[in-house]
């Protein structure tokens, strides 16, 4: 033991070592850390608190590949942007604040542990499907901003206001989920979800949902994935379907997602207004719990999908098929494929990726058989087959 000068103002604090940590023994902050690294994990001891300005910088020095804090942490949030070889913080039980700052060179994996109430940019796990532990009661703004890697996120009920432009940009994120107990979210926190097909909407939630769509390309460093701006055409036709709970009452609202849908929720009302269209205006104390489609200012009960000749067909998975052959048989002739060089066996090719394309939309809720939405579909299967036939030549000309 010892005495330590903790400040330029001659502050003094008894000092112990603990495998080569040395900490104040009141404030059991991290003065020094090891000169000489343990390895690629670095531990840091038990019972800390947390780290000085010189200690973060030392550590910084080790080049720990993972670091792992105490739950005796209570918030654990220092600028760790210089730490090139870092890949992954563990977070133990009792840590309750992570605001961390990374740098852009590569993600940093955050293992979140139950008892976790903050969270800052950046600092969740690297996961596709992400659900935040319940007892989480503030995320950062610009939480996972530009995140292409988000497939879902589940919120939880102790998460009272999801905070602004949480979710900006996460171009891939197809479905929200608010539980039970959410009350609203900021402006912009969905802005360029441009995948998004399904949100979830509890009873305790009152607020605007905005849901503009860009038409950028955009790629992630925390994960390996990427969005492809030439799928903007299609991301607008898809159907958002929102499930939105008001007291004992459920009820589904089919919007088209390139309708730029705005929807504000107030108790049992539920105001929608998308485009130019007019606003359409929900009252559901008085409005049948069941599914409808949103369109050109009107909303109109889902019961049927019609087809070119006018007669209404059930969309369940037992008729698809028979809706795809319909249109096909409507929409297309030996000519279209023969205009363009492709035989029988090429013919085949074609309508096999276009029912893998058709079955595909129908899975987001998308079921289109009119002439415009098959011709699309239909030189989007040409494309697909003439790559392939060429990556199958290429590969071909290699031996």
């Amino acid at each position: 033991m010892g005495l330590f000068n903790k400040n330029n103002s001659g502050g003094t604090e008894e000092i112990e070592v603990i495998d080569g940590y040395t900490i104040g023994m009141k404030s059991r902050k991290i003065y020094h850390v090891p000169k000489v690294p343990s390895g690629p994990i670095c531990t840091l001891p038990s019972g800390i608190t947390g780290l000085t300005t010189p200690a973060i910088f030392e550590l910084k020095n080790l080049k720990p590949q993972k670091i792992v804090v105490p739950g005796s942490c209570k918030k654990f949030g220092y600028d760790l942007s210089s730490f090139d070889n870092l890949d992954e913080v563990i977070l133990q039980e009792g840590v309750e604040e992570v605001k961390c700052t990374f740098g852009l060179k590569k993600a940093v994996d955050i293992k979140l542990p139950t008892t976790i109430k903050k969270i800052g940019k950046n600092n969740y796990p690297v996961v596709s499907d992400l659900t935040l532990p319940n007892g989480v009661v503030e995320i950062e703004s610009m939480f996972a901003s530009h995140d292409t890697n988000l497939i879902s996120i589940t919120i939880p009920s102790t998460l009272k206001v999801v905070s602004t432009a949480a979710f900006n940009q996460c171009k891939n994120l197809q479905k929200v989920v608010f539980s039970e107990g959410v009350e609203t979210s900021s402006r912009d926190a969905f802005r360029g979800t441009n995948s998004l097909c399904e949100l979830v909407i509890p009873s305790t939630y009152n607020g605007t949902i905005n849901l503009p769509m860009e038409a950028r390309s955009g790629s992630n460093i925390r994960g390996n994935s990427h969005y492809d701006a030439s799928s903007f055409e299609e991301d607008q036709e898809r159907i958002l379907r929102v499930k939105i709970k008001r007291d004992t009452k459920e009820f589904v609202l089919n919007i088209r997602r390139g309708d730029i849908p705005n929807i504000t929720i107030s108790n049992n009302r539920i105001n929608i207004k998308c485009n130019n269209s007019p606003i359409i205006f929900v009252d559901c104390a008085t409005l049948e719990p069941s599914e409808y489609d949103i369109t050109n200012g009107s909303i109109n009960k889902r019961q049927m999908v019609s087809s070119n000749n006018n007669s209404q067909n059930e969309v369940s998975g037992g008729n698809l098929e028979a809706i795809f052959q319909q249109a096909i048989s409507d929409n297309l002739v030996d000519d279209d494929f023969t205009d363009i060089g492709l035989d029988a066996t090429g013919k085949a090719e074609v309508i096999s990726i276009m029912r893998k394309i058709f079955m595909k939309q129908a899975a987001m809720n998308i079921v289109r058989n009119d002439s415009n939405h098959i011709t699309r579909i239909f030189n989007e299967a040409v494309r697909i087959l003439k790559e392939k036939k060429t990556e199958t030549d290429k590969g071909a000309h290699r031996y």
